[in-house]
Parts: C-alpha cells; sequence; structure tokens
C-alpha cells in the first residue's frame, strides 16, 4: 500500500479491456501530432482518415478531442 493512490485508476471507464489500446481515427483536415499526458508517446495522425492505436493511460484527452473519435473498443 503507497501513501498516494492513483485517483485515475477509480476512473477508468469500460470493461475489462482498459488495458488494450483504443483505436482513434482522425477527422481534420491537417496533420496533427499529440503526446500523451501519462505515457509521453508520441501519436501523429497525418491527415483525414488516419487510424492510430492510443494507450489506454492516455484515452482520457483524446476522448474530449474535438476531431478524433474511436474506431473500434
Amino acid at each position: 500500500m503507497t501513501c498516494c493512490g492513483s485517483p485515475m485508476r477509480s476512473r477508468r471507464s469500460g470493461s475489462g479491456s482498459s488495458n488494450r489500446p483504443v483505436l482513434f481515427e482522425y477527422q481534420g483536415s491537417t496533420p496533427l501530432t499529440l503526446f500523451g499526458r501519462i505515457t509521453g508517446i508520441r501519436y501523429h495522425f497525418p491527415g483525414s482518415g488516419a487510424r492510430v492505436f492510443i494507450d489506454p493511460r492516455d484515452r482520457a484527452v483524446f476522448d474530449v478531442m474535438i476531431g478524433l473519435k474511436v474506431v473500434v473498443e
């Protein structure tokens, strides 16, 4: 047991598949590069229709981004 628990754990949504990468599709017209807030991973969407797997730990930010949508859960 640690002194400082992770509040993010209790906020995860979905079923038991929360450890699996989530596929997002970009609907914007110009290239987009984002960095995961938790993992620091660089995610690059080269243009409209590009699909990228996102680490589930970074998902919260991607869920609220305009122009990105989940393809398959």
